[in-house]
């Protein structure tokens, strides 16, 4: 798998982190979810085939590399060097990438991602709070968010829809739409305003203030997406977006990624 996408689908699942940390409390019932099939991911649609990978893995040249199993969290994900790339990924080419990543601590699976005529993107697929941690600590996500994934259960269906596009390396469009754990929606005006009144009610006093300026508020979520932007060595998106059912990116990417397996 290679590297444009695959540092815009980091960013991609940061969203969903910060998103379903929100959602965690509002009411998940795993043994009813089963009964009433809940427990499966969205069908978007979308399916890829052995071609697709072969197609998406070609559109940018990098290499992959393993760190050792006792490097710490916070390393476990690493990036060298730097190339140019103009292309872009259809669903089935973004969808084949996002179910097949060699890093120990990618937290989701049964992935598909969506992008519309409209330009609007979904992507649903099962999260597994057990990687969590580990992920969030490879890429920087702030303490507060780390400690309360333990509020999500062990493995849920999830689904969000949004726009959102990068120019210079930064967001120049976002927006989420809809979003999902299990089957339990949340108004995401309420999740992206200033005040989160569900999180108010969902997480304990002692931790409110601090975890809402993380989940809370859209223009935290943009800066933080472009904080990792930035992170990432290598990595300078000039242009990135969905367009015409494609995900169009223009920029440069890292050599070679390196991870602990």
């Amino acid at each position: 798998m290679k590297k444009g996408l695959k540092i815009f689908l980091i960013v991609i699942v940061i969203l969903v982190l910060l998103v379903l940390i929100g959602l965690a409390r509002l009411g998940y019932m795993s043994g009813v979810a089963k009964v009433f099939g809940w427990d499966k991911p969205r069908d978007l649609g979308i399916t890829y085939t052995d071609e697709d990978f072969k197609s998406a893995f070609k559109k940018s040249a990098a290499d992959y590399g393993v760190l050792p199993e006792g490097t710490p969290d916070a390393n476990s994900i690493q990036f060298l060097g730097s190339n140019s790339v103009t292309t872009s990924w259809s669903s089935s080419e973004v969808t084949s990438l996002l179910n097949d990543r060699p890093w120990k601590y990618w937290p989701i699976s049964d992935v598909q991602l969506r992008i519309n005529e409209d330009n609007s993107v979904e992507m649903s697929g099962i999260i597994n709070s057990n990687k969590l941690k580990g992920y969030a600590a490879g890429i920087g996500v702030p303490q507060a968010v780390i400690e309360r994934i333990s509020l999500l259960p062990s493995e849920a269906p999830f689904y969000i829809k949004g726009t959102g596009s990068l120019n210079q390396n930064t967001v120049s469009s976002f927006d989420l739409t809809q979003a999902e754990l299990g089957r339990t929606s949340i108004p995401t005006g309420i999740l992206l305003s200033g005040d989160s009144i569900i999180l108010n009610k969902a997480l304990a006093e002692s931790v409110v203030d601090e975890l809402s300026q993380y989940s809370g508020k859209k223009a935290y979520i943009v800066d933080f997406i472009n904080s990792k932007l930035s992170w990432v060595n290598g990595f300078f998106a000039k242009r990135a977006e969905f367009k015409n059912g494609n995900l169009e990116f223009e920029g440069t990417i890292p050599d070679k990624e390196l991870t602990v397996r």
